[in-house]
């Protein structure tokens, strides 16, 4: 259950920046924009690129917390809580 918080915020922190990264990007690059060139690579291939990398940031995210979860349920044999089968089970929750 925690981890589903975890990943909404994560989730949050990542995607407001990239879609504003990004956003900005479609609304205020242009071909003159960044004139020149840097080792022998146009500095519009550079923005454009650091901004798509941005972008894809939250999916990135996404994609690593499900191999997780993928390779947890694998090992653990079980469908349900991240709990290890030799752990002890309280009834106790721990807030923090």
């Amino acid at each position: 259950q925690w981890q589903l918080v975890d990943l909404s915020r994560g989730m949050l922190y990542l995607s407001v920046p990239a879609l504003a990264i990004t956003s900005a990007l479609a609304m205020f690059l242009a071909p003159t924009s960044f004139p020149g060139t840097f080792l022998g690579i146009g500095n519009l291939v550079w923005i454009s690129s650091a901004g798509m990398a941005a972008g894809a940031m939250p999916f990135l995210f996404l994609t690593s917390f499900i191999l997780r979860m993928v390779t947890i349920t694998k090992r653990t044999l079980a469908v349900g809580p991240f709990i290890l089968r030799s752990a002890d089970r309280s009834g106790d929750i721990e807030w923090e």
